[in-house]
């Protein structure tokens, strides 16, 4: 069901055995975000890609420059401004939308303010067979542009309602954003994950840890499945029996089982196994 990473300064940054282990156990798009301080203004850098390695790569790179901007003396001896308010990573198991670019998160939130959103879990939204974007992309461009956009979770009531939808929901949303000096980074969802005391990074969940069953330990595992798949699985002149092939994910024979021994999804639920209050597998 995905996994994310935040951190809110420069200094709190996953390891690269973190991120690694989170791409193979979430093999299907990898994205990341960057909000930073540039003194009078704010900015978003972004990225996605379908290699793990490459995004990995781009992402701890980033943080390095960036790092080294906060650390730069500016020639008059004044403060340098540039800060970075906050980051997340993104590592993908697709539930449902294309194995494609098209569905790496963060999305840019529709509301016209330079916001990106990123998403763990499944949202019961009211989404047409013909509309192929991921649940997370409606929500960022469509839900929460509805109810007033970022500047709108500044209202309680709001922010209890959104909250309460993601949270009820079994899900967490996070929000990199320009638009509140003092809530750079907006999580919903925010006790359904962990903060690392020792890192000080805050966690979807616990599929950065190895886990010899959950997924294969080669790199080939790296590269998404084809979206030739979920094609298969969700085209309309399909019959149910056509459908339904295997696992509701990544489409593996299961042998009737309720949950997948690869990608340990719940057939029920299509929640992670660690997460699924359907099943108590040992």
């Amino acid at each position: 069901m995905c996994v994310m990473c935040v951190g809110t300064s420069v200094a709190e940054r996953p390891t690269r055995a973190e991120l690694t282990t989170a791409c193979i156990n979430n093999p299907d798009g990898f994205g990341y975000g960057v909000v930073v301080d540039l003194g009078t203004t704010r900015k978003l850098f972004q990225g996605h890609g379908m290699e793990a390695e490459a995004v990995i790569n781009e992402y701890l790179e980033l943080l390095d420059s960036c790092e080294a901007m906060e650390n730069l003396s500016m020639a008059d001896g004044s403060k340098n401004p540039f800060k970075v308010l906050g980051h997340l990573f993104h590592a993908r198991i697709a539930t449902r939308g294309a194995v494609a670019l098209s569905g790496c998160h963060p999305f840019t939130v529709g509301d016209g303010s330079e916001s990106l959103l990123a998403h763990n879990g499944m949202l019961p939204l009211n989404i047409p067979q013909d509309d192929r974007r991921v649940d997370s992309q409606v929500f960022a461009e469509d839900v929460l542009p509805m109810f007033g956009g970022v500047e709108a979770l500044m209202n309680q009531y709001t922010w209890d309602v959104l909250d309460g939808f993601v949270e009820g929901a079994n899900s967490k949303v996070v929000i990199l954003n320009t638009v509140h000096d003092e809530v750079p980074v907006i999580i919903l969802g925010e006790n359904l994950g962990h903060w690392d005391k020792q890192s000080g990074l805050w966690w979807s969940n616990w599929g950065y840890k190895p886990r010899p069953t959950y997924a294969p330990t080669t790199t080939s595992s790296w590269s998404a499945r084809t979206q030739q798949a979920y094609d298969t699985f969700t085209s309309p002149e399909a019959t149910p029996a056509e459908q339904y092939e295997g696992c509701i994910v990544c489409f593996i024979d299961i042998e009737g089982k309720a949950y997948c021994e690869w990608c340990r999804t719940c057939q029920d639920c299509a929640m992670n196994i660690n997460d699924c209050l359907c099943l108590e597998v040992s």
